[in-house]
């Protein structure tokens, strides 16, 4: 066995190790520090100070987001040059802040992107050429939320970046996405990394929606590591627990401009990464914290995923399907505008156990989760699907009340009956589109299953449906390396934010929970080894509204004062 491989199998261990280590039992939760330090409560927001802000536009709404949300999918708008107007829009549904809320004495931001206890670890990089009406120079620069504006970090010289992005059609821009572990860690220990994780998933469908919106597509860049993505994005130099951690690339590209069998590629050598080293960058990153809790296994599970070498040439998603096959029912737009879907959702924080979903409604949300069958959605993703659904169906009308299976590719379905229980029923249920993959595995009530599962929470109970994402684990880690672990929640994560979306869409809402028992949904299925494991949880449902809690504006803070303190 060489040495090359011997590295290998010592990542997948660890990646395992840690999986396992970070699981929540019937018995006793994954480590964390078991109670909230106010005092070390990491800063929401990440400021390079003294860097150059360039603020966006605002002023987009009239002009972008009301479009009806179905018509992303029925009838998506044609490529937008790419200016100030539409980079901000590009920003404005997709990572900027939606709202705040106020309730007594306390004061909090809520953000497109939604996170896991609001922590928000996700950080954003662009890098690109001139911008029409916004700069003259091609730059490397970091979206500040708070603002919603562009710190430059770095001016390229002249032709670096049309030899970087000599690999990319006219119009393209690249985004990076990195995770400071930290803020994550402050609530949640060590199970920190699926979260940060997870949040990279919300956040690339919240890039793909935004990008659909301006005729655009998010294509990733899959041939560079986390080193070199940190070098790339200027934040190399970082150490520590608020560092941020290199996690992916993406190219924005106008829709149908690259063929869907061709990654996009950044020409770039290793001269142009030692020039970058050397560079004089723009400002400092803000402190977050005064002090930090230390969890070793982070750093432990993060130096498995670093250096991932990713295989070339694996499958993207096929076209869509045309719109003509949908049924009737989901090729009617509903009344919702982009600004009410993307900007106005909001994570329930409890169900009100009576609000049921109607079954158009119910299949048309699995059509749009089906990567086949949305592909255009899933393609910043760059390999075959991993992820099959669980469902726990309370109330919805004309569905019976089970335990369902979504098979989200072809052979998932046969790979699955292999591991489950021998007992399920494997039945189409009545009505439903035969492209879908969608069987009921066992008739009955799960109301109480789903919420002791999912940590004893009600919320899992009390909405229209609840949802564990399975993951295809033991297999895709052996087939693809340890890269593949972080992926996998990256996964989930995209598809829950489309279910975010669909259910703002319907009128109801719903919440991702990161909390549930790994193996007791393991267990409840037949699942006796590490072929599948569970990634992420999910409910939709009618909120419940928390009347004491006010909301404010996303950017009333924007005073001018306020605007021109920011500038020096």
């Amino acid at each position: 066995m060489g040495t090359r491989q011997v590295e290998r199998d010592r990542f997948l261990e660890r990646v395992t190790l840690y999986h396992d280590q970070t699981k929540h039992g019937t018995q006793s939760y994954a480590r964390s520090l078991g109670r909230l330090d106010w005092a070390t409560q990491p800063n929401p927001f990440r400021h390079y100070q003294g860097a150059p802000l360039l603020l966006l536009s605002q002023l987009v709404e009239g002009r972008f987001g009301r479009l009806a949300y179905d018509e992303l999918f029925l009838n998506p708008p044609a490529p937008r040059t790419l200016n100030r107007e539409s980079l901000s829009a590009f920003f404005f549904y997709s990572l900027a802040l939606s709202a705040w809320k106020v309730s007594g004495q306390s004061r909090w931001a809520l953000r497109v992107n939604p996170s896991s206890g609001n922590l928000h670890p996700t950080e954003a990089h662009l890098i690109a050429g001139p911008i029409e009406g916004f700069t003259d120079v091609s730059m490397i620069a970091h979206y500040d939320s708070y603002y919603h504006a562009l710190e430059k970090r770095l001016e390229l010289c002249p032709g670096e970046w049309n030899q970087l992005s000599g690999g990319l059609p006219e119009g393209s821009f690249v985004v990076g996405l990195t995770s400071i572990y930290w803020r994550e860690s402050w609530k949640y220990g060590e199970r920190a990394f699926r979260y940060c994780q997870h949040d990279i998933g919300h956040a690339l469908g919240c890039l793909q929606i935004a990008a659909s919106l301006l005729g655009w597509e998010v294509r990733s860049i899959d041939h560079l590591d986390s080193s070199q993505i940190e070098t790339l994005l200027g934040v190399q130099d970082q150490d520590g627990p608020e560092k941020e951690h290199g996690a992916c690339l993406l190219a924005i590209v106008p829709r149908a401009s690259l063929p869907t069998s061709r990654a996009p590629v950044l020409q770039c050598s290793e001269g142009f990464f030692h020039t970058l080293v050397h560079r004089e960058w723009a400002g400092r990153p803000n402190v977050l914290s005064q002090k930090h809790y230390e969890w070793p296994i982070l750093s432990f599970v993060s130096e498995a995923i670093a250096n991932f070498d990713w295989a070339p040439g694996l499958p993207l998603s096929p076209p869509n399907l045309a719109v003509s096959v949908l049924p009737s029912t989901m090729r009617m737009a509903r009344p919702k505008t982009v600004s009410e879907v993307v900007r106005g959702r909001r994570s329930a924080v409890a169900m009100d156990g009576e609000t049921s979903l109607a079954a158009d409604e119910f299949y048309r949300l699995l059509w749009r989760l089906h990567p086949d069958l949305n592909a255009d959605f899933f393609r910043g993703l760059p390999f075959e699907c991993h992820t099959a659904m669980v469902l726990f169906v309370h109330r919805v009308a004309g569905v019976p009340p089970g335990l369902y299976l979504f098979c989200r590719s072809h052979d998932q379905g046969a790979k699955l009956e292999e591991v489950l229980r021998g007992e399920f029923e494997w039945t189409v249920p009545l009505g439903c589109p035969e492209e879908l993959n969608l069987v009921l595995l066992k008739a009955g009530d799960f109301q109480e299953c789903s919420r002791t599962v999912s940590c004893h929470q009600s919320i899992a109970a009390d909405g229209a449906f609840a949802v564990a994402l399975l993951a295809e684990f033991s297999g895709a880690l052996k087939e693809r390396g340890a890269g593949i672990y972080p992926r996998l929640f990256w996964e989930a994560g995209c598809a829950g934010q489309l279910i975010y979306l669909e259910a703002e869409a319907a009128g109801l809402s719903a919440t991702g929970i990161g909390c549930y028992f790994d193996d007791a949904v393991h267990q409840l299925l037949g699942v006796e080894d590490h072929s599948w494991q569970c990634v992420y949880h999910f409910t939709l449902g009618g909120r419940i509204e928390d009347r004491r809690v006010q909301g404010l504006d996303a950017y009333s803070h924007l005073t001018p004062q306020v605007v021109a303190e920011s500038t020096t």
